[in-house]
């Protein structure tokens, strides 16, 4: 990552607008990361780098600071930061790590490949799923 990477911090109005859309883009995703914090920082530049790039071009990527988004950030079950939310056709995507619960979101950080893999794997198991309740199975992250 680099350090020149500058950060759009987006509101939680905008991320609703895309939820209600009918865009041909169906997956979204959503990076809280609290400014003050520098792993948070670093993730959110992550995703900023991830969000300039093509090579998840499909998804819409959202970057939030949950402070100044709380009520949405509360909505997503988001308690910690920095922690990424996806959302297929509307709905929360719940997540299923090895030796953790099933989630709404995936708290921490990996490294940007990690994140690019995460975001493509999540779109090829939904275009195949014909469900209400899409589930991603996240290995050995």
């Amino acid at each position: 990552m680099t350090e020149s990477v500058s950060i759009r911090w987006d509101v939680s109005d905008l991320v609703r607008d895309s939820l209600l859309s009918k865009s041909d883009m169906k997956l979204i995703v959503c990076c809280f990361a609290e400014p003050f914090s520098p792993i948070s920082r670093g993730l959110a530049k992550c995703f900023e780098e991830i969000r300039m790039g093509d090579s998840v071009s499909y998804a819409q990527i959202f970057i939030l600071d949950p402070t100044e988004n709380i009520q949405f950030a509360l909505e997503c079950n988001v308690k910690a930061c920095p922690a990424i939310v996806f959302f297929w056709e509307g709905k929360q995507v719940s997540i299923q790590r090895n030796g953790w619960d099933e989630d709404t979101k995936f708290v921490g950080v990996t490294s940007k490949e990690n994140y690019i893999n995460l975001i493509r794997l999540l779109r090829e198991i939904a275009e195949d799923a014909n469900q209400d309740n899409l589930i991603l199975k996240a290995q050995g992250m």
